[in-house]
Parts: C-alpha cells; sequence; structure tokens
C-alpha cells in the first residue's frame, strides 16, 4: 500500500505503513526494513522538519537507491530553509558518494557559483572540470564551467569553455547571449 502512495507522490499518506513495517518486522525479515526506515526519516525532514534522522539514514545505508533518495530530500530541505553550512555539507557527501555523477557535480558547482561562495570556488572549478571530462557534450556543464572562471578572474579559460557551450548548443540563444555578454564584460575591464 506504501508503495502505492509513493507512485503517486502522496508520502505523507505512507506514514502508517512504514510505521508499521517498523513495528512488525524489526529483523527484516520480509526484506523491507530498510525502506521503511528512509521513507520515515524522509517524513520527519519533510513534514516535522527534523533531519537527524535522513541524515544518520543517508550517510550510514549501503543502498545506493536509498542513499540517493536521502540526499536529493535533504538537499531540497537545506536549500528551502536556506542552509548553506548543511547545503554544502550534504553537497560535499554527494558528489563524494557518487563521484561518476555529472550531474551531480555540474548542480554543485552552479550552487557554489551562484551563491557567491569564493571560498569555494577553486572546488567548484574542479568539479565543473570533472563532469565536463565525464560528459563532454553537455553545453550546460561548460557554461558553468565558463561563469566559474570568470568569477575568479579567468578570462580566458571562461571565454573558451563558453565558446564550447555555444558550440555544443548553437541553437541555444541564452549560450549566446552569455558569450555576448562575457566578451562584453572582459573587454570594459581590460
Amino acid at each position: 500500500m506504501a508503495q502505492k502512495y509513493i507512485d503517486r507522490w502522496e508520502q505523507i499518506k505512507t506514514y502508517p505503513h512504514f510505521k508499521r513495517i517498523v513495528q512488525l518486522d524489526p529483523t527484516d525479515r520480509y526484506g523491507y526494513l530498510e525502506e521503511a526506515t528512509c521513507y520515515l526519516a524522509i517524513y520527519d525532514a519533510r513534514v516535522l522538519g527534523k533531519m537527524d534522522k535522513l541524515e544518520k539514514f543517508t550517510r550510514s545505508s549501503k543502498s545506493d537507491k536509498l542513499v540517493g533518495l536521502g540526499f536529493h530530500h535533504l538537499r531540497e530541505c537545506y536549500e528551502n530553509n536556506n542552509d548553506s553550512i548543511k547545503l554544502i555539507d550534504i553537497y560535499k557527501f554527494g558528489v563524494d558518494r557518487f563521484a561518476n555523477d555529472a550531474r551531480l557535480k555540474n548542480r554543485f558547482a552552479w550552487y557554489i557559483y551562484e551563491s557567491e561562495n569564493d571560498d569555494l570556488y577553486p572546488l567548484g572549478i574542479r568539479l565543473a572540470q570533472e563532469a565536463v571530462e565525464m560528459e563532454p557534450e553537455a553545453a550546460n556543464i561548460w557554461d558553468t564551467l565558463a561563469w566559474l572562471y570568470y568569477a575568479t578572474g579567468q578570462y580566458d579559460p571562461a571565454l573558451v569553455a563558453m565558446k564550447k557551450a555555444v558550440d555544443l548548443r548553437p541553437e541555444s540563444e541564452a549560450y549566446a547571449k552569455n558569450l555576448e555578454v562575457m566578451q562584453k564584460n572582459i573587454s570594459a575591464k581590460n
């Protein structure tokens, strides 16, 4: 029953069902205890605003699927709460745990850029570079890398990266506009 509610994005309705699984099968005889524990922790985080159980679960579970789910919910909760310290911490955990996820690396790098956290710009550049190596045809990753280079005053690499984004997606007006803005701003600074 709980799975039907999850499939319909009605997670609040899953609580009593997962609670019952934990109560009736504490030794995990039927193999649902870890999933039930995860969803109860998600409920606590999303509905009650208590992240501690989900943090603990996400950092200790061996299941990539459930860790990914826990990470996703923690990231959203910390974003919604504007808790940049915990958000950065969970992002660091995520990129370590899912080292082959270029999209996650790019998302964290873009967060670093958007939050203007210049102490983390070197990390953002490294993550974007790693993501570009994994997915060299992803224009959005080249765009992230370009803006991080630009923010750190590395104008030549910034222009190269933005031109690569434009080359990969010539139909995108956004990348062309970004390149134009970047060139204009760099010219004004020189």
